[in-house]
Parts: structure tokens; C-alpha cells; sequence
């Protein structure tokens, strides 16, 4: 089990949050992650610094989970999300009866590639 750094806590992406957002530096899905938090929504993104020097993020993937423990080892979306390379999990934690309401909704707004068959943007993160 890998341990991610945590990168900043609270933030918002794109206006939507709290997320703790972890650096996910040459993780290939083999392990499982150690977070502190149990259950939520979580993001995969491609984390970089724009040109006018605001931090941005390609989102790739939206899921959620009631156990992080045990969700990232072997996911189903491995072999597409090695091929983008995330370098970043957000994280928004919440109660199991918020998951699907919250994961749709950020499907809906942000259409990441890997969870429907749209073009992203970069989004801000603040």
C-alpha cells in the first residue's frame, strides 16, 4: 500500500469542494492507496501550471467509493488511466448516501474523458 503526499487540503476545483488533493507521482494501479479519509468522490487529474501561472487540471476520471482502502488496486479504468498519466486524486469526502448525487453532477459539469466520450478543459483549482 502506497501513501500519497498530501498536496493541500480544502480546496475548491472549478468551484466545487473540499477536496485534499494527493500527488499520485508514477502510480500504476497495482497497490492500493493509504488515505485518512474512508469514503467519497474522488477525481483523477492531470495537475500542471498554466501559462498566465495558475495551477490547472485536466479531470480524467469521477468515481466514488465507500472504501479507499481497498478501491485503486486493479481498478476498472487502470489500463485507460495509465495512458494519461494523473498525477493528482482529489478527494471529497462524504457520506454514502451523497455519492451519487455529487458523482453525477461532476460527471454532468466537467464530462471528463474517461468517464464519457467528451473533449476536457483545464479547470482551475484555487
Amino acid at each position: 500500500m502506497i501513501k500519497p503526499k498530501l498536496l493541500a487540503t480544502n480546496i475548491t476545483i472549478d468551484d466545487r469542494g473540499p477536496f485534499n488533493l494527493y500527488e499520485l507521482n508514477d502510480f500504476d494501479f497495482s497497490e492500493n492507496i493509504e488515505l485518512k479519509e474512508d469514503m467519497g468522490v474522488y477525481i483523477f487529474t492531470t495537475r500542471s501550471k498554466k501559462i498566465d501561472g495558475k495551477i490547472g487540471h485536466i479531470i480524467h476520471y469521477v468515481g466514488k467509493t465507500i472504501d479507499y482502502g481497498s478501491r485503486f488496486n486493479n481498478h476498472h479504468k487502470a489500463q485507460d488511466l495509465k495512458k494519461v498519466h494523473p498525477n493528482c486524486l482529489a478527494i471529497h469526502e462524504c457520506e454514502e448516501d451523497e455519492m451519487d448525487a455529487l458523482e453525477i453532477e461532476l460527471i454532468e459539469r466537467w464530462k471528463p474523458e474517461l468517464n464519457e466520450k467528451f473533449a476536457n478543459e483545464e479547470i482551475d483549482d484555487k
